[in-house]
């Protein structure tokens, strides 16, 4: 399977003019005072730009040849290749000239120094691939340079030794990146051809491309994403490891069960030899001129051994034996799997806290004056009726104004009454004096 991307994609294969320089710098992250420290002079970098463009359509054929050669090597699953973005190409200019103040890039070289306008990517299944698929590209392209392994810290030390067995360069990448590179060159017409190869496995490609998307080339992966980007990385490697000891399982159970298929072959054959001088040794017993008895227990006899020699062992056992253990894995995957670190604070700080509006809110709200006592003085005040007291009534005497109903009569009589008791109270309190006196 060959993927292919050229430079210009659908939607930007009419556009052949460079952005603003703000906009570019903008949309690449790349400072204002960054930019002025390389001297790098914006309208070289435009010339480059469309130079290239210019130049594009012209590096698909090459870019075609190289992936077709590529995809025909023994042990390659897929290839990607793909032509250079100009906008990248500029992205990368700057930040080479950042790395290195003093390269010098222009419009004749800039193919030669920037050496992955053409790139491509050969995956492979098993990491133990890879020796046939650099054997097959050291033999088929002039090497520009030395090969470079990535590898990432805590590799098996048996890849890092067959890397450098094979005369490459070994680098430990320091976000883990695990690929070897080539500068390949070819001479298909007059002019010299560069193209990066990069090979890889196809779980080492999974982990690159999300690895990229959330951190190259533009921003720093969030120290909480970074975590999880170790534990991924940790997890392709792994799974190249896991994915090597299956096919090595898988080998080693197919030549033992051949194995196992050649014993009972030969043994099934042992059997029928056996069974024919059998046959052979009853028939000669029937030839014997003995006694009848002692033919019956020579008979016997061979049939005893008939059973003993031509039944087939039981190999459960030894196939049992044959299929090897798979090792427990539980701690090592405890091991590989780091463990996150609790962000809870570092999350709450991140979280703006709210300032408290209640004084502010309580503030804002106008205060309603207390119109009690204005209230108080617009109601009239009720006389006070309390001094007043009510006439009383006896329910149990029948001049009772409710029994009789005669208000006027009524209250004749309760005035004559009245007077009578007060002219007595007096004429007691005359006696009382009096006898107050002759004491």
């Amino acid at each position: 399977m060959v993927l292919i991307s050229c430079g210009l994609g659908k939607k930007e294969k009419g556009a052949t003019e460079m952005i603003a320089k703000k906009d570019f710098l903008k949309k690449y992250n790349v400072s204002e005072d960054s930019f002025e420290k390389t001297k790098l002079d914006w309208d070289q970098l435009k010339a480059i730009y469309d130079a290239y463009v210019k130049i594009l359509p012209t590096l698909e054929p090459y870019l075609t040849f190289f992936a077709e050669c590529l995809r025909r090597a023994p042990k390659v699953h897929s290839i990607k290749a793909r032509l250079k973005d100009p906008e990248h190409l500029i992205e990368k200019i700057i930040r080479q000239k950042q790395e290195d103040p003093g390269l010098e890039i222009t419009t004749e070289n800039f193919r030669t120094v920037i050496t992955d306008v053409i790139g491509l990517r050969a995956l492979h299944l098993f990491k133990e691939d890879w020796e046939l698929v650099h054997e097959n590209i050291i033999k088929s392209w002039e090497i520009k340079s030395k090969p470079v392994a990535n590898i990432r810290e805590g590799d098996q030390k048996e890849i890092t030794r067959l890397f450098q067995k094979k005369g490459c360069e070994v680098k430990k990448h320091p976000f883990g990146y695990r690929s070897v590179h080539y500068l390949i060159v070819s001479k298909p017409v007059k002019e010299e051809i560069i193209a990066e190869i990069q090979v890889r496995t196809i779980f080492e490609e999974g982990w690159s491309e999300i690895d990229h998307l959330i951190r190259y080339p533009y921003m720093k992966a969030n120290p909480i994403l970074e975590q999880y980007l170790v534990l991924f990385n940790r997890l392709a490697g792994s799974a190249d490891e896991m994915g090597s000891y299956i096919k090595y399982l898988d080998s080693a159970l197919r030549f033992r069960e051949l194995e196992f298929k050649q014993a009972i072959q030969k043994e099934t054959e042992k059997n029928k030899e056996l069974q024919k001088k059998i046959g052979e040794l009853e028939a000669k017993i029937e030839e014997m001129k003995i006694d009848r008895k002692d033919k019956a227990s020579l008979k016997l006899d061979l049939e005893r051994i008939s059973d003993i020699t031509t039944s087939m062992p039981d190999y459960s056992d030894i196939m049992s034996k044959l299929v090897p253990k798979v090792p427990d894995y539980s701690d090592i995957m405890s091991n590989l799997v780091p463990k996150v670190p609790d962000y809870s604070d570092i999350m709450s700080n991140l979280v703006p806290k709210m300032p408290d509006y209640s004084d502010i809110m309580s503030n804002l709200v106008p205060k309603i004056p207390d119109y009690s006592d204005i209230m108080s003085n617009l109601v009239p005040k009720m006389p006070d009726y309390s001094d007043i007291t009510a006439p009383t009534t006896n329910l149990h005497d029948t001049s009772s104004p409710i029994i009789n109903e005669d208000l006027g009569g009524t209250a004749d009589k309760k005035s004559t009454s009245s007077d009578e008791e007060d002219k007595t109270d007096d004429d007691k309190h005359k006696k009382n004096e009096e006898e107050k006196n002759s004491v």
